[in-house]
């Protein structure tokens, strides 16, 4: 609280000044007129505080999804935000017109467990997953969010899954694994032998190697972010 005293002859007039962030996410500055009394300051303070808060519950949950999506636009790369896009728009449509405030973690819940995930490996759930809480922090940090409704959800994992499934397991292949599979590559598909093999002596998974762009290689290395 900043409030700032005058004096007019022998009385005192008090004013506040607040700085806050808008629901644009912008820093605005509100300077009160003078008031007489100090209490009188202070409860007009404390008004426009509240009101500051009523009006970011106001904000949709597409809202503030949206306004995730230009803070990322410039720091990840194309596909990354491609994918943020899409699961924002396919997967989380159930939340666009709900208050970002009036989702509980019983909705978060109620959301995932309603999904089936068998069609979708683990990585990909995950994603699902950090994403959602990553707009829900931005709605804490941005639009005076009271909590991340995410902190009290667990991670999904996908319905009935096979104990025999490798999908979430990794397989060391030797040096031999690996030309008895690329020499099984028809000529017809052979574009794609280069990729596995970047891939097998790199180590990169696979969306990182399809991220990458020529400026990443400097000549002698390869840049992966």
């Amino acid at each position: 609280m900043s409030i700032t005293e005058k004096k007019e002859g022998k009385k005192k007039k008090y004013r506040f000044d607040v700085k806050y962030k808008d629901l644009n996410g912008e820093y605005q500055r509100k300077t009160s007129k003078w008031f007489d009394k100090k209490s009188e300051c202070v409860e007009a303070e404390r008004e426009f505080r509240m009101n500051i808060i009523k009006d970011s519950n106001k904000i949709s949950f597409l809202e503030c999804a949206n306004s995730f999506l230009m803070d990322k636009k410039e720091t990840v790369k194309p596909r990354t935000y491609r994918e943020l896009e899409r699961f924002i728009k396919e997967w989380f449509e159930p939340f666009h017109s709900q208050r970002i405030c009036d989702i509980t973690p019983l909705k978060v819940r109620y959301f995932f467990n309603n999904q089936d995930y068998d069609k979708y490996s683990i990585s990909y759930i995950e994603r699902v997953y950090t994403t959602l809480n990553a707009v829900f922090e931005h709605g804490v940090i941005y639009y005076g969010l009271d909590k991340n409704p995410m902190k009290r959800v667990k991670k999904p994992t996908r319905n009935n899954s096979d104990p025999n499934d490798n999908d979430d397991k990794m397989t060391i292949y030797s040096d031999d694994d690996f030309m008895k599979f690329y020499k099984t590559i028809p000529e017809s598909k052979f574009i794609y032998a280069y990729l596995f093999w970047f891939l097998f002596h790199t180590g990169l998974r696979k969306n990182e190697a399809l991220s990458l762009r020529f400026c990443d290689f400097d000549g002698k290395a390869i840049n992966v972010f």
